[in-house]
């Protein structure tokens, strides 16, 4: 059944009016035992079971809330990671790039130490070659490792 409650006047009247209805249905034994808890004070049960139900409210929503933050902050860490990850990838790719200039290709096509070639053309990266090709060569990203083992060969 659902019930718009309007002011606590209005539910405490419909509480004594659903306390009395089950009353009448009730078993003598039942009658006898709701009275005397009843007959204690009528609006302190009320008061307090309005209390409660707005206490509960209040603790959904305080749970709801919990878990909406909890999930936005898990969506934000995961883009986080996500994004860093993906940088990364990209950080580690070689540098490649094409060594020759034109039109005079032949000068300065040689790829550097330890860089090995990938391909070669005579177009490259745009401008024609009238002599020689253009190399592209792939060199490796220096590391903390190789930094250091080349001071400690040198």
């Amino acid at each position: 059944m659902h019930l718009e409650i309007a002011s606590k006047k209005q539910a405490s009247s419909f509480l004594h009016q659903s306390v009395d209805r089950s009353l009448d249905n009730a078993s003598s034994f039942s009658r006898q035992y709701i009275t005397h808890c009843l007959a204690i004070d009528r609006s302190t049960f009320i008061h307090s079971f309005l209390n409660e139900h707005t206490r509960s409210i209040r603790l959904h929503f305080n749970v709801i809330t919990y878990y909406f933050i909890m999930f936005n902050v898990r969506l934000v860490s995961c883009i986080i990671l996500i994004s860093l990850v993906l940088s990364s990838f990209a950080a580690i790719e070689a540098p490649c790039q094409w060594y020759g200039t034109a039109p005079l290709c032949f000068i300065g096509n040689s790829c550097p130490t330890n860089c090995p070639q990938l391909k070669s053309d005579n177009r490259g990266d745009g401008a024609r070659c009238w002599f020689g090709v253009k190399n592209y060569c792939c060199c490796a990203k220096k590391t903390i490792d190789s930094i250091i083992n080349t001071i400690a060969n040198a």
